[in-house]
């Protein structure tokens, strides 16, 4: 699973149960499920976990967070180029999942096994982001100088 936006869900985020291993989980950002963000029932397991996004995932409405949680011989953890921050979507209420202009998942993921295009059909860079989305609004790169030539 690579590059997905996961978000909103009643019970888990990513949910491995039985005698399953998942390879890859990698520049996903996995946030606000009603449960646990990632998690392993008995005999599954994790590979590789890296590059995600997992955070705010809510164990018991009581205020309680569970973002990883696993009673496999494995159990998932967040591994390299994980963070645990708000993604900053445009308007998640109505169902915008783009990443704002300061969303700390912009550049957080890797290069490596992600898709060229985002979902919307955008070229992802060569720093992509977390997430469904590739951010590709505008960039300034400073310095930045404006000049008047007076034409």
């Amino acid at each position: 699973m690579i590059n997905n936006t996961i978000t909103g869900n009643r019970n888990e985020g990513i949910l491995a149960w039985g005698p399953v291993t998942v390879n890859l989980l990698r520049n996903n950002i996995i946030t606000s499920n009603g449960y646990c963000g990632v998690g392993a029932g008995p005999d599954a397991a994790y590979q590789t976990i890296d590059h995600n996004n997992v955070w705010m995932n809510n164990y018991d409405g009581e205020g309680n967070y569970c973002d990883y949680y696993g009673n496999a011989s494995i159990p998932p953890t967040p591994g390299e180029g994980a963070i645990s921050e708000d993604p900053l979507f445009v308007d998640a209420a109505n169902g915008d999942y783009d990443l704002s202009a300061d969303s700390p998942c912009i550049n957080s993921g890797t290069s490596e096994s992600a898709p060229e295009y985002d979902i919307a059909g955008t070229l992802r860079d060569a720093f992509p982001d977390m997430g469904a989305y590739e951010w590709g609004k505008f960039r300034i790169f400073l310095p930045f100088t404006l000049s008047d030539t007076g034409q």
